[in-house]
């Protein structure tokens, strides 16, 4: 018989195995590790740069809280009355802001005293809410988010004079701040923004930088002035705040010591500053993990983390992370990424393929989390993912929603936890993004992503520390953001379903399913030789080529396996290598269906099949278990419902009742084409929704009664 590889070599090229280090042979004993099952994983975006002391409301700050609503109570009858910008900086400040600004337009980088008087009259004619405090516009084109990011804080541990950083000498509205203010400035170093990577619109596109450097000393003139109006006293609450911002990062580090180090396997963080990632090094429970994270030559404040712990089971591979790493960052960086939005590692595994783990940070809006899946994919790996992917339940335009990044999920073949929510905060008028001024954030953005490759998420949960339903952070959470944890069940399986190629290492390493190897074959007809080709090819192949389903059937089943069976059914000897012939044999019921003898025939060879590894599996044949994890994940799964073997169990839906039409043999056969063919693909769906209705408990025979009714058409 022509071998296997002959056959499918257009389906696998030349495609290798892996190497002697990534498998083991059937003649060979696999060497047996601890391995980490579960795997216990936590992902959370720390935001760890929180420099603002009033960004975010707080309901656990009673004085914060009724500060916040005398400031909007102010700023909304300023609206209501009409009053400009300009109007409230010339009540409050006893001199010229405009003259100011205009006359140190050197000082603060501006190109003339036209191009700073332009940006401050046309800024001094907006609303102070609609117009600039809560502005889409405004928002959009960064106008004081850009400047604000660079110079909140400097890296002299130096803060602008503001009342939305950690400045903590006096701020009054007086020319002695707003000079202290402009020197501040003269110091700081703000990058040119790509106004057209941004979109940024007219008017500020023309003159961005006078926008952006005025329009910062307009919003902190502003908050001043508003402040002013209440009747808090807000410079001693301003100072409360400052205190708590200033210690949230050990807030921070303790959290994580207390409730993940030591606790989980595997621990991703987003958005870590160098300053708590040195802190969390620092304490003695985290000389039990290895640390994978991008070097930061590239400046920036804060980058994804992964902390492995060691023993675990998880063996770093230095060189495949650092190609895998240098992969990831081509691709981010043609995608626009920032850098150290992304840390990723592969790790090697106990009897299994490396395993890529990646702990990502999607951008604001999310515009590059399905991107960043696809790079993932790109791979070959298996993959487990920490993710904030920055999705919205409920999205306003240009931000990604959780419904399109979960079909994103899933078209890329990943499994995720529950999409629980994980962001619970309210960001105040007083913070630089004002698109984003009293937006709650309640939104469902963290998970843990994984591969299907005999990966299961067992169970997982969401910690905030208690918090109870309040705004996050707060004073007894550390973070904007919840933690995700979950128990990731690894089988012990010895391959990786349905991957082939892993492209970083040189050859081109393929998967290979050593359990459907038999060693010194069975006869002439089934050598070692062919199960060796099998094991190979049928680690990708789905069961949906008709083509391919006949000649198992034809030429495999009826010519070897089917004799040999029959054999050994007359002695009452058991067979040599049951999972492959079993695999082997569901690899014949398409065929066997659609194009030979139809469904009744295919019933026979599915229970055959079925017997032959039940009673490999009483004797204790290991290699069975693998073969039949594997069904569990692939099309057989399907097999008993399509072929009515294992009808799906009643479920009633509410009181209504359905009508399963049977039409006439001679249309029905029109109608509806096999079972198994139909069932195959994304259309599958219409032959498991007939054949789930026809044992529905609130199925009925009478039309007359029903409320709904079905036409079961497999057409497409």
């Amino acid at each position: 018989m022509r071998r296997l590889e002959g056959l499918l070599s257009p389906v696998f090229g030349d495609r290798a195995l892996f190497s002697e280090a990534m498998h083991t042979s059937g003649q060979q004993c696999p060497v047996s590790r601890a391995r980490p099952t579960p795997i216990k994983l936590a992902t959370w975006n720390i935001g760890s740069v929180q420099t603002n002391p009033l960004e975010f409301a707080d309901d656990s700050d009673h004085r914060f809280t009724h500060f916040l609503a005398e400031f909007q109570s102010h700023a909304n009858a300023l609206e209501a009355s009409g009053s400009t910008i300009g109007d409230i900086l010339v009540e409050t400040f006893p001199f010229s802001v405009r003259s100011s600004l205009v006359d140190n337009y050197r000082a603060l980088g501006l190109a003339s005293p036209e191009s700073s008087a332009e940006a401050f009259d046309f800024l001094a004619r907006l609303k102070v809410w609609s117009g600039f405090l809560a502005s889409q516009n405004i928002g959009d084109s960064r106008i004081i988010s850009w400047p604000d990011r660079f110079t909140n804080v400097v890296g002299n541990g130096r803060c602008r004079p503001s009342m939305i950083s950690c400045y903590t000498e006096e701020l009054f509205p007086s020319k002695v701040w707003l000079d202290s203010w402009i020197r501040f400035m003269a110091d700081a170093h703000i990058p040119t923004l790509s106004v057209e990577k941004y979109n940024i619109a007219s008017p500020y596109r023309e003159n961005y930088r006078a926008f952006s450097v005025v329009g910062l000393a307009v919003f902190d003139s502003l908050l001043i002035a508003i402040a002013e109006r209440t009747s808090v006293d807000w410079r001693d609450m301003r100072l409360g705040r400052i205190g708590c911002v200033s210690q949230r990062p050990q807030q921070l580090v303790n959290y994580v010591a207390q409730h993940l180090l030591g606790a989980e396997d595997v621990i991703m963080l987003q958005e870590v500053s160098d300053d708590i990632q040195n802190r969390i090094l620092s304490v003695d429970e985290a000389g039990g993990y290895e640390l994978i994270a991008e070097s930061n030559s590239s400046g920036a404040k804060q980058r994804s983390v992964i902390l492995i712990k060691k023993g675990c089971g998880l063996e770093i591979d230095v060189d495949a992370s650092e190609r895998a790493r240098e992969a990831m960052r081509a691709e981010g960086e043609r995608q626009g990424l920032a850098s150290g939005d992304l840390s990723v590692a592969v790790v090697s595994t106990p009897n299994d393929p490396p395993l890529l783990l990646a702990s990502f940070h999607g951008d604001t809006n999310g515009r590059l989390t399905i991107p960043t899946l696809k790079v993932f994919s790109s791979l070959g790996l298996p993959l487990l993912a920490g993710v904030d992917a920055n999705c919205y339940a409920n999205p306003t335009s240009g931000n990604l929603a959780v419904v399109d990044f979960l079909k994103a999920v899933t078209d890329t073949g990943l499994y995720h936890t529950q999409p629980l929510t994980t962001t619970r905060n309210l960001r105040t008028p007083l913070q630089a993004q004002s698109a984003k001024t009293n937006v709650l954030d309640q939104n469902p953005k963290d998970y843990i992503l994984l591969t299907n490759a005999g990966m299961t998420i067992e169970k997982s949960s969401v910690d905030d520390g208690g918090s109870g339903g309040q705004s996050l952070p707060n004073l007894h959470f550390p973070s904007d953001h919840a933690i995700v944890k979950a128990e990731i069940d690894w089988s012990p399986m010895v391959r990786v379903l349905r991957l082939l190629l892993w492209p970083l290492t040189s050859g081109s390493f393929s998967n290979y399913n050593a359990h459907l190897e038999c060693p010194g074959g069975i006869d002439d007809c089934l050598t070692e030789e062919f199960f060796r080709d099998l094991a190979q090819f049928q680690a990708t192949y789905m069961r949906e080529d008709l083509n391919l389903s006949q000649y198992f059937l034809t030429s495999i089943y009826r010519l070897c396996v089917e004799p040999y069976l029959d054999r050994l059914d007359a002695s009452g000897e058991a067979p040599k290598c049951p999972a492959p012939l079993a695999d082997t044999m569901l690899n014949a019921l398409l065929a066997l269906e659609t194009r030979f003898e139809g469904p009744s025939e295919a019933r026979e060879l599915y229970q055959r099949a079925v017997s032959l590894v039940t009673a490999a599996s009483e004797a204790g044949d290991s290699s069975v278990e693998y073969l039949l994890a594997d069904w569990q994940l692939d099309t057989p799964y399907t097999y008993p419902a399509l072929l009515g073997l294992a009808q799906p169990s009643p479920v009633s839906f509410s009181s209504l009742k359905v009508y399963v039409y049977e039409p006439p043999e001679e249309i029905f056969t029109g109608l509806q084409q096999s079972s198994l063919l139909c069932g195959m693909g994304q259309w599958g769906v219409e032959v498991l929704v007939h054949k789930w209705l026809l044992s529905n408990a609130n199925r009925t025979k009478d039309p007359s009664d029903a409320d709904l009714f079905y036409v079961p058409v497999y057409g497409t």
